[in-house]
């Protein structure tokens, strides 16, 4: 394999340098089944750029501002810092990276690529999450209520953010399943994005140990709408969402394997 050497050598000392130099995507962060990919999301500024790959967030929504996660990546002041003695549940069966399609302005109304906009907010611990992806679907794999505002806030346009709706998925909903988006604000502060792709009947994705799967988009994700009423705690409880959910919390203590 070629080496990727779109940033090599580039003079990247802190996180500014890596916001004002998003342009400068490597090209191996872009799926070739996803033409939207490789969007440039405001041309004239250094900023903004389209990414295909996302890390993984775990089985329940996270916001902007509190962004504690059961996944393997997370961001925000409360998260718990760790290193591969806290994926408990073992590398193997440990998601780290998806893929998910770019949202652009020729599939914003579509389940691949756009994001729904759904009333969040009132779900009770967010337990119905699914039931609401669900709800989300419209004829002809488009979704209801898409968000039609700026492209740079839409799934997968900023490669360098590590804001959730840009660059993270969770395991919520199976593969392919609609991202969904709180309706009070603009998607990046409460969602719920879905691993996708345009391969048929699934995703690829990374496990924590290096190797490639792929993921069907009829996996289990547990009873739709969930009977779960709460998480026992961040990173100690078993995942309500099936084999799916399982395979995105690090520390669950599920017995689940791709």
């Amino acid at each position: 394999m070629a080496q990727d050497t779109t940033l090599h050598n580039k003079p990247f000392h802190n996180f500014m340098d890596l916001y004002e130099n998003g342009l400068l995507k490597p090209n191996s962060y872009s799926c070739p089944s996803d033409a939207g990919a490789d969007t440039i999301v405001k041309p004239g500024s250094n900023y903004y750029r389209a990414g295909s790959y996302r890390t993984n967030w775990g089985d329940r929504p996270t916001t902007r501002s509190w962004a504690r996660s059961r996944g393997l990546f997370g961001i925000g002041e409360n998260e718990d810092n760790f290193g591969l003695e806290g994926v408990t549940d073992g590398t193997s069966n440990t998601l780290a990276f998806s893929e998910a399609v770019v949202g652009t302005d020729n599939n914003k109304n579509k389940v691949l690529g756009g994001i729904a906009l759904v009333d969040m907010a009132v779900v009770t611990n967010f337990a119905e999450i699914p039931f609401a992806d669900l709800n989300a679907r419209g004829p002809n794999n488009t979704i209801l209520n898409p968000y039609t505002g700026d492209q740079e806030n839409r799934s997968g346009a900023r490669w360098a953010y590590s804001q959730m709706i840009f660059s993270g998925f969770h395991t919520i909903s199976p593969p392919n399943s609609p991202t969904c988006a709180d309706s009070s604000s603009t998607p990046d502060m409460l969602c719920a994005v879905s691993a996708s792709s345009y391969h048929p009947g699934g995703a690829n994705a990374v496990m924590t140990d290096g190797s490639v799967r792929f993921f069907s988009e009829t996996i289990d994700c547990g009873p739709t709408p969930s009977t779960v009423t709460s998480f026992a705690g961040y990173t100690d409880s078993a995942s309500p969402r099936g084999v799916w959910g399982a395979l995105g919390t690090r520390a669950g203590g599920e017995s689940k394997s791709p």
